[in-house]
Order: structure tokens, then sequence, then C-alpha cells
């Protein structure tokens, strides 16, 4: 990642296994070639960001910035970034970008991309002002579909979608999804 100061952010961080979520002023990042960085206006809760800010992740590294249910508006684009453009509005949700090309990936499995991202775990988490991410990690957010609506599409919603695209529904069935937040 490219590391030259545009401004500085802040981002809800915890700095140590089991500490406080503090705010701590961090670099905003400019864009490498296939990433973008999104202005972020809504960004959702997971019980799996207690496991990333615990240490008990993939990455135990601290600080940490967590948040993976992001919703937010493009404000720079690296190069090869084609179809996106400033403005856009965009979602990152659990799978914060994958190869593409793996065995995995062309099978429509990314969970298992031996190259797959996590937001706040592979690079700073939606708990911030801003997030650089692959653009395979982007998803675009339908005009008239509110930011707090958006944001936790990306991974309740994509766990919700699976679940029903598995459940063999009839069309016109009915289907009841708990779920607590």
């Amino acid at each position: 990642m490219n590391r030259d100061i545009d401004t500085t952010d802040l981002a809800m961080s915890v700095t140590a296994p089991g500490a406080a979520l503090v705010a701590l002023p961090l670099r905003q990042e400019t864009p490498d070639p296939g990433w973008v960085r999104i202005r972020i206006a809504a960004s959702g809760v997971c019980h799996a960001d207690l496991a990333t800010v615990a240490g008990k992740s993939a990455s135990s590294e601290h600080p940490v910035t967590p948040g993976h249910e992001i919703a937010g508006v493009v404000e720079a684009l690296g190069s090869e970034v084609p179809g996106w453009s400033i403005g856009d509005r965009a979602a990152v949700g659990w799978f914060g970008g994958s190869c593409g090309h793996c065995h995995w990936c062309r099978s429509g499995h990314p969970v298992h991309c031996p190259e797959r991202k996590i937001p706040g775990i592979s690079y700073r988490g939606g708990w911030a002002e801003t997030i650089t991410v692959p653009v395979s990690a982007l998803a675009r957010i339908p005009e008239g579909m509110d930011f707090f609506q958006a944001a936790p599409m990306g991974c309740a919603g994509v766990t919700t979608f699976n679940a029903l695209r598995h459940a063999d529904t009839p069309a016109g069935g009915r289907v009841a999804v708990f779920g607590i937040g």
C-alpha cells in the first residue's frame, strides 16, 4: 500500500488484545493499482469483530481497526480500476477481496481463496473515516438504498442470502429470518 499522506483520518481502534476502543489518527492511504479508497458513511458491528479486537483472528497485529460491514462513497482510485468512478456508492463485506483466478474463486467459493482478504484483519477495517480496499472487494449500492441498510448486507445479508439460496424453498414459499442486532 502506498503510504503517501493525503490527510489524517480518525479510526476506532484497539491497541492491544482486550483493550478499550479508542479514536486514533491514522494516515489516509493513496490507493495502489487495483485498489480504491472509500469515504465511509456507515459500518456495522458483527460478532466476528470481537475476535478481531481480541487478537483471535488470523492477524493479531495491534493496533487493529475492526469492521467488515462497510458502506460509503468511492473517494479515490488507484490505476487499473475499470468500471468504478469517484462518487460511486460502494459496499465492502467480510470477503474483502480475493484473487479471482484460483480454483476456489473460479468455482464460486472465494472463502477458500489462499489470497482472501478480510477488512480489519488483512487491512484497516470500516470503523474509520476512510478505508482503502482492493477493487475485488466492492459491491455497488443501488440508488435508493440507505447506507445504514447497505452496510450489514456484506456479512449478515450474505449469510442470510446463502442460507435461502440453499434452502430449496419453492417460489412463493415462506421463510423466517431471525437475527439480533
